[in-house]
């Protein structure tokens, strides 16, 4: 399988499964935190791990760190 690209926050979201699914992944207690984070653009940075966990089981390159608040390594 080749590898998937992600660059946005809603694109996180949709090959995670879903708003459902990413709530389900992090743990959050609501749907509307999920549809927030969409919104925003970008996920709390305590979620960095896990998420990337949860990408990397469905074949995503790592994302952009800016995507949880992170400066990349210059």
């Amino acid at each position: 399988m080749q590898p998937i690209e992600v660059t946005t926050a809603k694109e996180v979201i949709v090959l995670l499964g879903g708003t459902g699914k990413v709530r389900e992944i992090t743990g959050v207690r609501t749907l509307q935190a999920v549809h927030n984070w969409k919104a925003r653009g970008s996920f709390p940075s305590r979620l960095h791990v896990v998420m990337s966990d949860a990408l990397r089981q469905v074949h995503c390159v790592a994302p952009p760190p800016a995507l949880w608040g992170m400066q990349p390594k210059s």
